[in-house]
């Protein structure tokens, strides 16, 4: 990854994975740096409880039922009480990427995908951390960067204040 950086931020962006391999189910991070400081973070442990925190409450606010246990899994794996908690878990998992936050699983797979992808393949994509990575990318030059709308995620937000930032461009709005 750190060979598709721009001149610019060459030694200057960083990319980071440990897995704790002593805790129960081997959790890991994956963050990324500039100059030193951490500008993205993933870790599991942190957004496992604040996914099911959320994921609790929203069964509480809408009054989820429980699986049935009715002997035949089957019925079970299809009735409508699974199907509403399976989609109450995806809306979580969907608002806290819009919010910014990844596990590191997702964001490890984004960085071992990207470097495959087509940078126009990579600006189009739907996961907002390659769309993001699209900007510290050598692959989009000034102009490109300059002709492109100003992002409303948070994660593409952080990332082309970065790329503006070194390539000593004022950030409009942000």
């Amino acid at each position: 990854m750190e060979n598709l950086l721009c001149n610019k931020l060459q030694q200057r962006i960083h990319y980071f994975s440990a897995v704790y391999r002593k805790s129960h189910d081997q959790k890991a991070r994956t963050w990324i740096t500039f100059d030193g400081k951490e500008i993205l973070s993933a870790a599991d442990l942190t957004y496992f409880i604040e996914h099911e925190t959320r994921y609790t409450q929203l069964q509480q606010e809408q009054q989820l039922e429980a699986i049935p246990s009715t002997g035949n899994w089957h019925n079970s794996w299809d009735s409508p009480e699974r199907i509403a908690l399976h989609d109450a878990y995806d809306e979580i998992s969907r608002h806290m990427l819009e919010e910014g936050k990844l596990d590191s699983y997702e964001m490890l797979q984004a960085l071992l995908t990207y470097p495959q992808l087509s940078i126009e393949k990579a600006r189009k994509c739907e996961n907002p951390f390659i769309r993001a990575l699209t900007y510290f990318d050598k692959r989009t030059g000034k102009r490109t960067l300059l002709q492109q709308p100003i992002p409303t995620h948070p994660i593409e937000q952080r990332f082309y204040a970065i790329r503006y930032e070194v390539e000593n461009k004022q950030p409009n709005n942000l």
